[in-house]
């Protein structure tokens, strides 16, 4: 490998047989390379925010509801400030016994003290955001309903929030597929992860990448009415969720040591 540097204005290469990649995914958000959707670029990305308390504005329209999500609707609320969470999954509600396909232990922790603060976010889900657009008094957030979903929890593990937060919180879902508007004067915060730096940095063309799969219950990763029936059985839906670790991320390659 040929490895270009840059050391005192200086350029330079080092050779060598081998490369351990190890650039973190901050700097790479997800939707750098392909926005999300129309509009994404109107957004804030919660990697740009350096301070929370001086980040301009009180009241904030939050797009993601996982990790992203909730570490900037939890510090929002610390800092005194409003926020709407508008998230395809209520991934607050989701306790399993399975601590990869939920939020972390620390961040549960963190938006629980949120929820029942002062100024607690609200979470609203499941809405897909399908566009963002400017208009003369800020900005328009457009989202979707989907099917609403029931989950049932884990048996060691609790809920986010109590049954009086989620009272408090609790919003009628519309119908599925009804569309929303939100209306924020500040920049949407974007709280959609990160792509890292194997997909979107200086070796990305070194690395093959696991092939993505369709959303979760949407129609394009079936082929028929037929195949539609049949992923009722819960095996086959299983099946059709797939996917896993490899969604998307970088595969071994004849060249990859690791």
């Amino acid at each position: 490998f040929d490895v270009r540097i840059n050391k005192g204005g200086v350029d330079d290469v080092l050779r060598t047989r081998f490369v351990v990649w190890a650039a973190g995914e901050f700097q790479y958000p997800r939707g750098a390379d392909e926005p999300a959707f129309p509009g994404a670029e109107l957004c804030t990305h919660n990697s740009s925010v350096r301070s929370w308390a001086t980040h301009a504005g009180d009241d904030f329209i939050v797009i993601g509801g996982y990790e992203s999500g909730m570490d900037a609707a939890s510090n929002l609320s610390k800092c005194g400030k409003k926020c709407t969470v508008v998230a395809s999954t209520a991934f607050w509600d989701v306790s399993t016994e399975d601590p990869s396909s939920e939020l972390a232990p620390y961040t549960s922790q963190r938006i629980r003290d949120a929820c029942a603060g002062p100024t607690p976010p609200k979470l609203l889900a499941p809405l897909r955001v399908f566009a963002v657009e400017k208009d003369a008094d800020g900005y328009v957030v457009k989202a979707r309903w989907g099917e609403n979903v029931y989950h049932e929890g884990g048996e060691h593990r609790q809920p986010v929030l109590t049954a009086d937060q989620a009272a408090a919180q609790a919003t009628t879902p519309s119908a599925e597929g009804k569309e929303v508007e939100f209306k924020t004067p500040q920049p949407p915060l974007l709280c959609a992860g990160f792509a890292g730096s194997c997909k979107l940095g200086a070796v990305k063309d070194l690395f093959a990448f696991g092939e993505p799969v369709a959303p979760e219950g949407s129609d394009d990763d079936m082929d028929d009415e037929d195949e539609k029936e049949e992923a009722c059985d819960h095996d086959h839906a299983a099946e059709k969720k797939g996917g896993g670790c490899l969604d998307g991320a970088p595969l071994l390659t004849p060249e990859d040591e690791s």
